[in-house]
């Protein structure tokens, strides 16, 4: 790879990286998850290159949304520097790998050192921006030391005089005046903020604190009504609105406020995630640092043909097979992909495997060579690795015929079966399983998608059943919580489903796709608070799915959703505020593939996402 490709695929890794930080719940560590529902008989293709950048035709800010509750969509992250003459490669690697270094090392709040990092940086390219902006983070938060905050003022104010509106500069300007006790330079420079972007609950919150230090408390309120409107498990939103709602003796609206805040706070694991705070990221986007935009690099030279995989197939040590049960036939199986026996090398966990659908590990050498390992499971559907118990290995969540079950890693590769609660599993069959941390405390519940009646992949006459999902306690033991959390949805088959921080409000979300309707919206409020949206008021217009998975496509800080219907293959571009708009470009070009199921990555090493 030559030097100006390798400049470009870090930059473009570190802005795929900073937006996956951007929208992914911020549970705390603990837990190493790596999950995929893959189909082995699969019609499609790959395609490469999918992370084209955002679309320039879409008016920045906030798109409008079905409803008060949608959160708002986070701005691209990016300098608005003038591109500058462009820079010899040999110094343009050093300065993003420099660049790169200060935005890690704010990330392990090592400030001193971070600052030294971009002081390097803007002594090679003075006045960029991004650069200038990250080091006013740096000085801010080192407490004062050697006239830091001076520093950090004086930076930001030096962006605001070419660019007056950059609306990460205003922000920390107002935490700046807000430290010092200055509310109303604070509230000066929070309300330029809040006035470019009215639906970011940080900002609301921050400015709303402002104007109600300067006595403003019916705009206070007015702005903290909005906030927990848009974010109701903000838990700081809530308290702040208590206290205002009891100085202007409204206790009627004051004691729900404050019985939702317990909640909140009951629910929080260090008072960190679903609160505001001074430390660095604890107060939303502007208040981290910038991606490397604007750095002038050079152009890379144009790609000529690739090729991606070996014309050799790998031929696995199982002979796969569809089976029927009692009710319809299972002809697509699942495969799940993780390092089972912790040697550094992927294994597989496969289901479909002889006449009677079983579920075997097989073990990889890493050469793509696959040893059989243990037997599970006879009549297995959807397999799901996680670490369930957070003790550093990949446990199982298998999918089946009958009752799904769980088994949990000794660490070398061998599993043990769980006891799961009693359930009436007869006569019901798992068409999807997936383990994720619904409740944001810090484990994996369990979460099974069933029909009574019907094949996999499930077409539109399939017979409804209860979704099933099981609270992680954390003690060993699983509560059935489905109904309390409002995704038993008895009425619907469903097919497929992908779960994403899809509203950027730091907690998971769902998409669920029926059997042959459009698909559903879960979006979590948090601590057993929910609320649905029909597929077609967010702009899924869609219907008889069978596969669907999620991430940046566009690299604009929002997940992305590829839906597959057998047919045809659809991208719909997140706009924000429960927003998806489908892209025309990718449908003419790609939408007659078609295929059951499909995953991003980049194959090709080129920092952009392949499909």
């Amino acid at each position: 790879m030559n030097l100006t490709k390798q400049i470009l695929t870090k930059q473009m890794a570190w802005r795929s990286q900073q937006a996956c930080d951007e929208r992914k719940p911020l549970a705390p560590g603990g837990f190493y998850f790596l999950s995929t529902l893959a189909g082995i008989f699969l019609t499609g293709a790959m395609l490469s290159g999918c992370g084209k950048g955002p679309d320039a035709s879409q008016p920045p800010g906030i798109a409008p949304g079905p409803g008060p509750a949608a959160a708002a969509s986070p701005p691209p992250v990016a300098s608005t520097d003038a591109e500058p003459k462009t820079m010899d490669p040999q110094v343009a690697a050093k300065v993003l790998a420099q660049f790169n270094r200060g935005a890690a090392l704010l990330e392990q709040y090592a400030y001193d050192k971070a600052a030294e990092a971009f002081e390097a940086v803007l002594a090679e390219v003075p006045g960029w921006t991004a650069a200038q902006f990250n080091l006013a983070l740096a000085y801010f938060n080192m407490e004062g030391k050697g006239g830091s905050l001076d520093k950090a003022r004086t930076l930001c104010e030096q962006i605001l005089v070419s660019h007056p509106d950059h609306p990460w500069a205003n922000f920390l300007l107002g935490m700046y005046y807000q430290h010092l006790g200055k509310a109303d330079q604070a509230a000066h420079y929070y309300g330029k903020v809040q006035q470019a972007d009215p639906h970011d609950v940080y900002v609301g919150y921050k400015y709303a604190e402002a104007l109600s230090n300067l006595g403003r408390n019916d705009e206070a309120i007015t702005l903290l009504e909005k906030v927990v409107e848009r974010d109701p498990g903000f838990a700081s939103s809530h308290y702040r609105l208590f206290q205002l709602y009891q100085r202007s003796k409204q206790r009627d609206k004051a004691l729900p406020v404050l019985e939702r805040f317990k909640q909140l706070n009951d629910a929080e694991l260090d008072g960190k995630h679903f609160t505001a705070g001074n430390q660095y990221a604890s107060a939303g986007k502007y208040y981290r640092a910038l991606g490397p935009e604007g750095l002038p690099l050079p152009k890379p030279p144009a790609a000529g043909p690739r090729i991606v995989f070996s014309p050799q197939v790998e031929t696995l040590p199982v002979s796969l097979k569809g089976w029927k049960w009692p009710h319809g036939t299972v002809g697509l199986p699942g495969v799940a992909v993780g390092d089972l026996n912790g040697d550094g090398h992927l294994d597989l966990v496969l289901c479909g495997c002889g006449e009677q659908g079983t579920a075997m590990v097989l073990s990889g050498d890493g050469q793509g060579h696959f040893a059989l390992g243990q037997r599970l499971a006879d009549q297995a559907t959807a397999p799901s690795l996680g670490d369930v118990d957070n003790d550093g290995d990949l446990d199982l969540w298998l999918g089946r015929a009958g009752e799904d079950q769980l088994w949990l890693n000794d660490g070398k590769g061998h599993f043990t079966q769980t006891k799961l609660p009693a359930e009436k599993a007869a006569g019901q069959l798992t068409t999807s399983a997936r383990l994720l941390d619904l409740d944001s405390d810090g484990d994996l519940d369990l979460l099974a998608l069933r029909t009574s009646a019907g094949s996999i992949p499930l077409k539109p006459d399939a017979a409804p059943s209860p979704t099933v999902l099981y609270n992680n306690n954390r003690d060993g033991t699983y509560t059935e919580a489905a109904g309390k959390w409002g995704i038993a949805l008895p009425q619907l088959a469903l097919a497929a489903v992908v779960y994403e921080d899809f509203d950027a409000d730091r907690d998971l979300d769902l998409v669920l796709f029926p059997a042959g309707k459009p698909p559903v919206a879960w979006v979590n409020d948090r601590v057993e608070r929910f609320h649905l949206l029909e597929g077609g008021a967010v702009g899924l217009a869609v219907s008889a799915a069978v596969g669907a998975t999620t991430s940046d496509f566009n690299k604009d800080g929002l997940p992305d959703l590829v839906v597959l219907d057998g047919k045809e293959v659809r991208l719909f571009l997140n706009r924000g505020r429960w927003r998806f708009e489908m892209d025309q470009d990718f449908a003419a070009r790609f939408g007659s593939l078609g295929g059951t199921s499909a995953q991003f990555a980049d194959f090709d090493n080129d920092g952009d996402l392949d499909l």
